[in-house]
């Protein structure tokens, strides 16, 4: 049953592809030009907004942050659905370059020294927050 879900998905997947490939050739046509949608996972398209406001929620932080953070930077539900697919947009972004995992959870800008605030131990997130002992990433 597992691999008939699996298949099926795979399949969907493809299906979309090739989907967002085709809209791509015909908005290319009509503006006579090429147009490069942002690819994300898998040739899935990115929602290039939600994206800018991330980065934007790190070039306001002193240091990094961890995925219930920027939901509540973004004003997100701190419910574990949203800082999953807070985090697994993190990880897109460390995979991309543009973000570093300081520590298991714990993201910050490319290039900004993080990695020597994540070993301060701070108690206080950079955004102001408390962090409990549980949050704080051990060295």
């Amino acid at each position: 049953m597992t691999r008939r879900r699996h298949d099926a998905a795979r399949n969907e997947l493809s299906r979309l592809v090739i989907v967002r490939r085709t809209v791509a050739e015909v908005l290319a046509g009509e503006a006579g030009g090429q147009v490069d949608p942002a690819p994300g996972v898998r040739g899935a398209l990115r929602d290039v907004t939600v994206y800018q406001r991330i980065e934007a929620v790190f070039d306001q932080a002193a240091g990094p942050l961890r995925s219930r953070d920027v939901c509540d930077a973004l004003d997100l539900g701190a419910e574990a659905r949203f800082v999953e697919a807070m985090r697994s947009k993190l990880k897109h972004l460390v995979t991309d370059g543009v973000l570093v995992e300081v520590g298991p959870g714990l993201f910050a800008r490319a290039g900004t020294g993080a990695v020597a605030w994540a070993h301060t131990g701070a108690r206080t997130s950079p955004l102001g927050m408390s962090l409990s002992r549980r949050q704080v990433w051990s060295r």
